[in-house]
């Protein structure tokens, strides 16, 4: 995007609006790799999770939601707790990765559909603020699972508040990827005309 239309995000300015647009494409290569090694990591661990009392794994146990079901997907857990902490704690960094890249993905496909549609920017920068806030519901829910976890006792509110900020960041992240995805379709129409 030039920087001639910079100032067509409106009165939503997006994160990494600060970054020269020549330089979003190598800080989004970085961050994309960081989150790509980071989220294996997760995965790694994770599919250890993975059994009939949670069978998504950590995702069963962000939406377990009550006091019986988080108890019960601790107790399954016994035997793999270190990769549960593993998982757990590996989330932390690996939230704000994933946002970050995101986020950035946002305003890159804004600008890169502003140069056709500048009335869509705004719409990517709000994009772009939705998986920055994802990660802070991110941040939210896991700490909850990790105090779950390490009392071993699903007691409320935690079980809740995993849950109540799980559905929301699941949202934002879901709207996030084909905004940013979305992106490549001005490249590559610009690309074949």
């Amino acid at each position: 995007m030039s920087s001639s239309t910079e100032h067509e995000w409106g009165s939503v300015r997006p994160p990494f609006a600060g970054l020269r647009p020549e330089r979003r494409r190598w800080v989004f290569l970085v961050l994309l790799v960081l989150t790509l090694v980071v989220g294996g990591l997760v995965g790694h661990y994770g599919a250890f999770l993975n059994n009939e009392t949670a069978p998504m794994g950590i995702v069963s146990f962000e939406l377990a939601r009550t006091t019986e079901a988080s108890e019960a997907i601790v107790e399954s857990w016994s035997e793999v707790r270190p990769a549960a902490w593993a998982n757990i704690l590996l989330d932390f960094p690996w939230m704000w990765m994933y946002a970050s890249t995101l986020a950035l993905g946002c305003v890159m496909a804004g600008a890169a559909w502003g140069r056709r549609f500048p009335s869509w920017m705004p719409v990517f920068a709000v994009l772009a603020w939705g998986q920055l806030l994802a990660a802070a519901l991110d941040f939210v829910e896991t700490a909850s699972l990790a105090w779950i976890l390490y009392t071993s006792s699903g007691a409320q509110p935690w079980p809740f508040i995993a849950w109540a900020t799980a559905i929301p960041k699941f949202l934002l992240v879901f709207l996030g990827i084909p905004a940013t995805l979305s992106g490549l379709i001005p490249w590559l129409l610009a690309k074949r005309g």
